[in-house]
Formats: C-alpha cells, sequence, structure tokens
C-alpha cells in the first residue's frame, strides 16, 4: 500500500468522527446565532410599538382626549375581564408593550376631521365616544374601518345619513348613540334597516343617565 493511499484511507476513517465530534459545536453557533436574531427582532418590535403609541398618546393630549388600555377595561355586557397577568406586566413593562387602547372619549366642539386621523392608530379600538361639531362623514370613513369598535356615541356631531351607513363595515358595531333629531324620521328607519344587528338610540332624548359599554377597572383613564 502506498504512502498516499494510507493517508486517504486515514482521512476517510477520520472524517466522520471529526464530522460528529464538530456536529454539537455546530448546532450550539445556529442555536445562539437564532437566540440573537429572535431577540433582535423582538427588541426592534418593541421599540416600534412603544415609539408609534408614544406618538398615538401625545395626538390624542393634543385634541384632550381621554382614554384606557384593554388591560385596565371590561365588557359591561358580556362581563369580560381585562387578565390580571396583562395589569401585572403592563405595570411593570408600561401599558404600550403590552395591551391597546381600547376606549376614547372626544369632547372637544372643536376638533376636525384632520384631528381624528389619530383613529387610524387605534385598530383595537372598542369604544369610542365623539362629541364634535367640527368632524364629517370623512371621519366616519375611519371609524368604519375600525375592526373592533362595539361601542360609538356621535352626541353633538354632525352627520349625514350617506356617513353614517358606511357603519355598515363597522362588523363588530353593536351600539349606536346619536342624535336622532338629527335626521328625518325616513332616514332613521333606512339607518336602522341596514345596522340590523346595531341597537341605535337617541342620545338626546334617553331618560336613564349614561353608562359606557367598557367600565374602567381601577385608575385604567387617563
Amino acid at each position: 500500500m502506498s504512502k498516499r493511499t494510507g493517508e486517504i484511507r486515514r482521512q476517510g476513517t477520520m472524517s466522520p468522527g471529526n464530522w460528529v465530534t464538530r456536529l454539537p459545536r455546530e448546532k450550539a453557533f445556529i442555536a445562539l446565532g437564532l437566540v440573537v436574531a429572535f431577540s433582535a427582532a423582538l427588541s426592534g418590535y418593541a421599540w416600534y410599538r412603544v415609539h408609534n403609541m408614544a406618538e398615538t398618546e401625545k395626538q390624542l393630549q393634543d385634541i384632550d382626549a381621554s382614554y384606557a388600555w384593554k388591560h385596565s377595561t371590561f365588557d359591561r355586557k358580556s362581563g369580560e375581564k381585562p387578565s390580571v397577568a396583562r395589569r401585572v406586566l403592563a405595570k411593570y413593562l408600561g401599558n404600550a408593550l403590552v395591551s391597546d387602547v381600547s376606549s376614547v372619549r372626544i369632547t372637544e366642539n372643536d376638533v376636525a376631521d384632520n384631528d381624528l386621523k389619530v383613529l387610524n392608530n387605534l385598530p383595537h379600538l372598542r369604544q369610542l365616544n365623539l362629541a364634535s361639531d367640527r368632524a364629517t362623514d370623512k371621519t366616519l370613513q375611519i371609524i368604519s374601518q375600525l375592526p373592533d369598535l362595539r361601542y360609538l356615541s356621535l352626541a353633538s356631531s354632525q352627520f349625514s345619513v350617506y356617513g353614517l351607513l358606511q357603519l355598515r363595515d363597522a362588523h363588530q358595531l353593536r351600539e349606536l348613540r346619536l342624535d336622532l333629531q338629527q335626521l328625518s324620521s325616513a332616514d332613521v328607519a333606512v339607518l336602522k334597516s341596514e345596522l340590523p344587528s346595531v341597537t341605535v338610540s337617541d342620545e338626546k332624548t334617553r331618560k336613564e343617565p349614561h353608562r359606557m359599554l367598557f367600565e374602567v377597572v381601577g385608575a385604567g383613564i387617563i
């Protein structure tokens, strides 16, 4: 047997052993790389979420809106309560990192459509109370695209029946309060017919004190 043949055989017998020996180390490096990549992605997402919510909060504060987080509200009708674990995490990690704004109240009469574009940043909004004489059907177009919206109050707001019919796209909407005196009886009939799953009531003539659909637990409202 030649010297070269012997070296080839030795290499052939040693290669599998070397490969097996290197395998755990290579797996460890791969696992470490995945952990680092996941941590970087998670940190990036956390920064993006907190930064975006900070901007949204600033816009809400600019129009003197009050708002509450999902982890600090409960559904009055279904009895759905917020997660205790999420409330604890929010206390230590911050609201924006673990929760979403679920309830907003806007009572400034001079808030216009351009100011209300902030609603685009609240996809998990479930309750909206809006009282502004300057809001138009353009704002209703934004409101109708809120996928989780269940309760809507439009006291003092001026909207046409055509604008209100855009709320057909708000598939989770269950309760609508507005000044029905601004609409004709025919328009009211059309609105109720086109929104069969929504309870439509008059904000101006209600006899019972208004109760929020989503009540705040503790001091959740800002």
